[in-house]
């Protein structure tokens, strides 16, 4: 009886040693902080609509996808989105407009009221990399959609950030949040 009880003591200490060193979650952010005080371009913009918004899907979930080479990736189950990446993106770039434009308003595409923007945007992010130690990298394409058609324009970017430091995942989000700045300055440009 004593070495049943001896045993499940012993079983129960290993179970809970194993869970006490269970992996910590992290959440990030792509929100950009407080904008720094400069003027926006002196612009005639009142709204602004994202009015399709497209994301690889190998990306757009929870956790953050790490490349590993050529061909292979991580998904790190303990290192998550604080909201959909594709909110994420969807915020930081409508934040990043307004400041760039002077914009009012800057509609997403899943709100309302976006057939009376000035201007509507459609964005296909086609490559979101996130490469530990290295860069992120963010290719995209766009187009604008004026009230005349000569406000009409296409545009696409290839940006890549360096991503390094003494933690590998913060070092990347903040180069995703610098590319995205870039990205946003480059939209702007045509508008």
């Amino acid at each position: 009886m004593n070495q049943t009880r001896t045993a499940l003591l012993i079983a129960c200490a290993a179970l809970l040693a194993a869970c006490g060193g269970s992996a910590k979650t992290h959440y990030y952010t792509l929100q950009p902080l407080a904008a720094a005080a400069r003027p926006p371009a002196a612009r005639n913009i009142e709204h602004i609509a994202i009015t399709a918004f497209k994301l690889p899907e190998l990306v757009d979930r929870p956790q953050l996808v790490l490349r590993q080479g050529e061909t292979q990736v991580q998904i790190d189950d303990n290192h998550l989105w604080g909201q959909s990446l594709r909110n994420e993106i969807l915020d930081n770039l409508a934040s990043q407009l307004a400041q760039e434009t002077g914009a009012l308003r800057v509609t997403l595409p899943n709100q309302s009221g976006k057939d009376q923007a000035q201007y509507k945007i459609d964005l296909e992010i086609t490559r979101f990399d996130s490469i530990p130690g290295t860069a992120a990298v963010i290719e995209a394409h766009w187009t604008i959609q004026g009230k005349t058609a000569a406000q009409n324009k296409t545009g696409q970017a290839a940006l890549s950030e360096p991503a390094s430091g003494p933690d590998t995942h913060d070092a990347l989000v903040a180069a995703h949040r610098r590319a995205l700045a870039r990205l946003a300055r480059e939209i702007a440009g045509g508008l």
